[in-house]
């Protein structure tokens, strides 16, 4: 009998050695998973908008595939700034959520150009698709659906007669003639 007393007091000594293993176990897990939230957020905090489609994501700046925000100084119907208007829908875009990049390649300018989406949702599509931004056929087919949709529905730059930039001056007519 004094062999199974003390078998079981080992048995409960060497459960009561692995409690302070479990507790740091259980300490180190919360502590990573609290830097790793605080990880995501400081990514996600780090976002810039700045004019012209670039997106700066903490350190890189990309210009936005597939599509071209109206510059500064864009003719428009009205005076309507579309600039602003798109820098300002871009920013809302971004605003609080997880924005991740995937680069294409580069631009004549040296400029990475990459899709990005903000919480999953592609943020060029929806540029285009309320009409804030055109497609871009040189560099992919992408959004020109995006873009009928918003000249259909006379959104943005379509519904204000905004000046085509010079780059897309050479894409097929859409209009009968």
């Amino acid at each position: 009998m004094r062999r199974r007393r003390s078998s079981s007091r080992r048995g409960r000594l060497a459960s009561l050695r692995s409690v302070p293993a479990r507790i740091v176990g259980a300490v180190t897990a919360c502590a990573c998973l609290v830097l790793a939230s605080l990880a995501l957020a400081s990514q996600a905090a780090a976002q810039i908008v700045q004019d012209g489609g670039l997106l700066t994501v903490g350190s890189r700046t990309s210009r936005l595939w597939g599509l071209v925000v109206p510059a500064r100084g864009t003719v428009c119907i009205g005076e309507w700034d579309a600039a602003d208007a798109a820098t300002r829908h871009l920013e809302q875009l971004v605003s609080g959520r997880l924005i991740d990049c995937e680069y294409r390649g580069k631009d004549s300018d040296g400029m990475s150009l990459s899709v990005c989406r903000a919480d999953g949702q592609d943020i060029g599509a929806a540029l285009v698709r309320t009409g804030l931004a055109w497609s871009y056929g040189n560099q992919s087919h992408d959004y020109v659906l995006d873009e009928g949709l918003a000249m259909s529905r006379f959104q943005g730059l379509h519904a204000r007669g905004c000046r085509l930039p010079p780059m897309l001056l050479t894409r097929p007519s859409v209009a009968p003639q």
